[in-house]
């Protein structure tokens, strides 16, 4: 099974390293599937589901806008990621500097680059640093457009649920983007 896009060497080089020993792959990528279909074994592409119970809000998403100082009225873009390298949530907080007034970025989830997106955030008032969410689909359901960054993706989860929660999209051209969501160029800068 390969979990990842066409742009993950390691992934690639672990299947066809052994494809003598592999009958068929699986993977939750279309373009991945038809790299290994071409490397002669049977591929199948199978993306990942999306739980609709995911976007469901708990009904705390009122109390959300006062509890993290957003002003009434005002558009969200939803960054909800790990906070790591591949999905550049330091990129997304230097989107959030480039928007309109009225706008505010929320950058919801924790990892090993939350410090420095806390960091990089700090003193501008477009930006909302959440932490870990209980519940994406509150934030989902209060944001007007849902930002994926990311270097790659197999599937793009996060994509799909915002997509699923009507959230209007814009991400790299990974995973499931590409045909469903508005899609940016990976080299994109914060002010692009």
């Amino acid at each position: 099974v390969h979990h990842a896009d066409w742009s993950s060497d390691w992934s690639n080089q672990s299947i066809l390293k052994q494809l003598d020993l592999i009958d068929e792959t699986v993977s939750v990528n279309a373009d991945v599937a038809n790299h290994l279909a071409a490397a002669g074994k049977p591929a199948h592409y199978i993306p990942n589901a999306i739980n609709p119970t995911r976007i469901i809000p708990t009904g705390r998403q009122y109390q959300l806008h006062e509890e993290f100082g957003i002003p009434p009225g005002s558009k969200i873009v939803l960054f909800g990621h790990r906070l790591s390298p591949e999905k550049r949530p330091l990129l997304a907080v230097a989107v959030a500097k480039y928007l309109p007034d009225g706008w505010v970025m929320v950058i919801a989830g924790d990892g090993p680059e939350r410090k420095a997106v806390a960091t990089m955030a700090d003193g501008c008032d477009k930006i909302r640093v959440v932490g870990n969410s209980d519940s994406l689909a509150d934030w989902l359901a209060l944001s007007n457009c849902f930002l994926s960054l990311s270097l790659f993706e197999g599937f793009g989860l996060a994509v799909g649920e915002s997509l699923l929660a009507g959230v209007p999209t814009v991400s790299t051209p990974t995973g499931i983007a590409p045909g469903l969501a508005t899609t940016l160029p990976t080299e994109s800068s914060g002010e692009q």
